[in-house]
């Protein structure tokens, strides 16, 4: 049966995300929550942007290993001025050169972090930042604990980058990543007290994460409304969220397949569409195209449902089908093509039926 849930949060962070709503464990046979609306209000009196991430799958918490420096393990760049500490096992730094303490992270450009870390023991001169894919983000010149949201301009390690006179002790690492094939909203323009809402439908497996962040402090209001599914055999679930390429990077093949509906031997099953977002991560304009594509068929104007669709910078075009909608039987693809390469990110969500 269908379990009513309603989701409020007030973005707060100036400079880093905050998590909105995590899907409830998974418990009896089926747990998926389901979110059906999202509202955006400007609450400052000037215009400000709204980022949402939604990794409809569950992740791991921080992709740092060895954050809590148990040992020196992973961490590189232990030297005269960098020590593992193994009595109260944290990171020490002296004032000395200007050596790098890091990771390899895996980072990407367009990859955001948020990383958090903690400075005890400062000494009272020169500052230490944290960076990732080439990006650094803010000196910090006194004891805390930190949140930032870090966007990596390339590939690179997590360092911790000290000024020359910085002394002091780092511990408790963590960065959460987010990539552009999580954007539900990507930096989403806001008017000066304007509301905007978005009727969705974008299932999220069990234990999966949505996170939000507004351009200032308590500037931004964001409400997720939903449902959560649990026990039943109609199961609702993400069914992908991809970057969308365009025809020149998908060559020879003229679209991307994006979702294949299973086909259970002797058993008839389908999938019904009920909709979902596509996102535009980037500053200019982008075109989409989508197809569901009969078994066999090839991609083409008699199964198109989205034909040259145009969505605006940092735009989202929500769609739902709703319940009684899109209704796609086995081995029959979703397809779909941009005109800008990796500008789009689609996420679609459904019930598959069986």
């Amino acid at each position: 049966m269908f379990r009513s849930r309603n989701f409020s949060h007030q973005l707060l962070p100036l400079a880093a995300s905050a998590t909105l709503f995590t899907s409830p464990p998974r418990v009896a046979r089926v747990t998926t929550s389901e979110i059906t609306g999202i509202r955006v209000t400007e609450l400052s009196g000037a215009p400000r942007t709204v980022t949402l991430w939604a990794d409809v799958n569950p992740i791991s918490a921080t992709v740092v290993v060895n954050g809590a420096f148990d040992t020196d393990a992973v961490w590189a760049g232990w030297d005269a001025n960098w020590v593992w500490n193994a009595v109260t096992q944290k990171a020490d730094r002296t004032a000395a050169a200007t050596t790098l303490l890091g990771q390899d992270v895996g980072a990407a450009a367009g990859y955001v972090y948020t990383i958090t870390y903690t400075v005890t023991n400062y000494g009272g001169a020169g500052d230490i930042t944290v960076g990732v894919g080439g990006a650094l983000g803010t000196a910090r010149a006194a004891n805390g604990t930190y949140v930032e949201d870090v966007t990596a301009a390339g590939a690179g390690n997590l360092l911790f980058s000290p000024s020359a006179l910085f002394a002091g002790t780092i511990d408790n690492v963590s960065a959460t990543l987010h990539t552009q094939a999580q954007a539900i909203l990507n930096a989403l323009p806001l008017l000066a007290n304007q509301t905007r809402v978005f009727d969705v439908s974008i299932p999220l497996r069990a234990d999966a994460t949505v996170w939000g962040k507004g351009s200032l402090l308590n500037a931004v209001n964001i409400r997720l409304d939903g449902q959560t599914l649990e026990g039943s055999t109609l199961m609702i679930e993400p069914l992908f969220q991809a970057r969308i390429h365009d025809a020149a990077a998908l060559a020879p093949a003229a679209t991307q397949l994006l979702y294949t509906v299973p086909a259970i031997p002797s058993y008839p099953s389908s999938v019904t569409i009920l909709g979902g977002t596509i996102c535009n991560t980037t500053a200019g304009a982008a075109t989409i195209s989508v197809y569901f594509v009969p078994s066999g068929g090839v991609a083409g104007d008699a199964n198109a449902v989205l034909k040259g669709y145009s969505i605006a910078a940092h735009e989202t075009a929500p769609f739902s089908f709703g319940r009684e909608g899109g209704a796609l039987t086995g081995n029959m693809t979703i397809e779909a093509v941009s005109d800008t390469d990796l500008a789009l990110t689609f996420t679609c969500g459904g019930a598959l039926n069986v």
